[in-house]
């Protein structure tokens, strides 16, 4: 082969393994958590209100993008209320908050726009489900007319716990496995940072974050890739092995993603009875709430990318989620099981250095769950 040939390849496989890389793997946005809560006695933590987070472009010329908001009372921004819609609520963790999404592109902001309802999107990064049970208790209302609870598996690991992810948490009192909804222990108080670069050391108006992904970004990029390619043309095993892990986005390893549970979890999941009994018994209590004030209430369990994506044979058979729909039933619960759906296009719906969902994975699951409450509405 010749050179010339050689570096063709080189800068081909460069270009192609910088052009396949999916969402978020070229240029994350930023990640809006610890920074940008304030302290709850309540819930442990909650968002800043009144933030307007814009992302900039390296090229002041360009004028910034909008990205992260909140109002008043620090939920994310979902579209304007309008007084002839009905409300409805979404409860969850960082899918529901929308990491790495834009405003715009949130499940709740989307819910708003499918359904024509006021959406108010509660969800906050790091919550568990003992939290999700708290922010309805203070939330729900008469004009509340759905309620949607986004679950993810690792909640089972913090419903029992003080704390989780490193923040102070509430939690309730639990004996036997049985919750005390009348006892809670509050979150120890805590001080939560600002950003590192001192982007929001109070609740501001308007805050720039840098940086908006651009042409010259990517092409800085490929040229290091280059770079590195030339550098291995004497180690050819390094080289393919380089190549390889610079393409994995296209055709993940098998075992390529960290999965967030036990490995005993997804081939049988009833060797956490009991964390999966606490937390069924507070989601019946969300039900209880919402039946009290005539909203619909609906469970949507979120699957994880390592089951999508890892084809290692650990989860392929979906037992946490065949198991989770057992129990809804069980317990008269509406819930809804999106793996199916969210497989037919698994390396479009997620981050993929990540697992949270893309703004195609948030647009497909909104989508299902607004046929749902469409559904049961007539």
């Amino acid at each position: 082969m010749t050179t010339g040939l050689i570096l063709a390849t080189l800068l081909f496989l460069a270009v192609g393994s910088e052009l396949s890389m999916p969402f978020v793997s070229q240029g994350r946005l930023p990640l809006i958590e610890r920074g940008f809560y304030n302290y709850s006695e309540k819930l442990g933590w909650v968002l800043k209100p009144n933030l307007d987070l814009r992302i900039v472009s390296r090229n002041s010329s360009e004028k910034p993008q909008n990205y992260f908001s909140t109002n008043a009372q620090g939920f994310r921004t979902t579209p304007p209320f309008h007084d002839n819609y009905s409300t409805g609520i979404v409860l969850g963790d960082s899918f529901a908050q929308g990491f790495y999404l834009k405003d715009n592109e949130t499940i709740p902001w989307k819910l708003a726009e499918l359904t024509n309802s006021n959406v108010i999107n509660t969800g906050v990064g790091g919550y568990s489900t003992d939290q999700e049970l708290i922010t309805l208790q203070h939330t729900i209302s008469p004009k509340v007319k759905w309620v949607v609870l986004l679950f993810f598996a690792n909640d089972l690991l913090w419903n029992a716990e003080k704390s989780s992810w490193g923040l102070e948490k509430p939690r309730f009192e639990i004996h036997n496995g049985k919750v005390n909804f009348s006892k809670i222990y509050p979150p120890k108080i805590t001080s939560y940072p600002s950003e590192k670069d001192d982007a929001i050391k109070n609740n501001s108006v308007f805050t720039e974050l840098c940086c908006i992904f651009d042409g010259a970004a990517q092409w800085q990029a490929i040229k290091q890739k280059f770079k590195k390619y030339l550098q291995l043309t004497s180690n050819p095993l390094s080289l393919a092995h380089q190549i390889r892990e610079d393409y994995k986005w296209v055709a993940p390893y098998s075992s390529q993603y960290s999965y967030i549970m036990p490995k005993e979890f997804y081939e049988n999941p009833t060797k956490h009875k009991l964390e999966w009994d606490v937390a069924f018994q507070m989601i019946a209590e969300m039900n209880s709430i919402s039946v009290a004030n005539q909203s619909r209430f609906l469970v949507v369990y979120i699957p994880e990318i390592a089951q999508l994506l890892n084809n290692d044979g650990v989860s392929t058979k979906n037992l946490p989620q065949e198991y989770f729909l057992e129990q809804c039933k069980n317990l008269r619960l509406d819930c809804i099981d999106p793996t199916d759906l969210l497989s037919k296009n698994a390396m479009r719906v997620y981050v993929q250095d990540d697992g949270h969902l893309s703004p195609f994975g948030a647009n497909i699951l909104a989508n299902k769950i607004s046929e749902v409450i469409a559904k049961d509405a007539k």
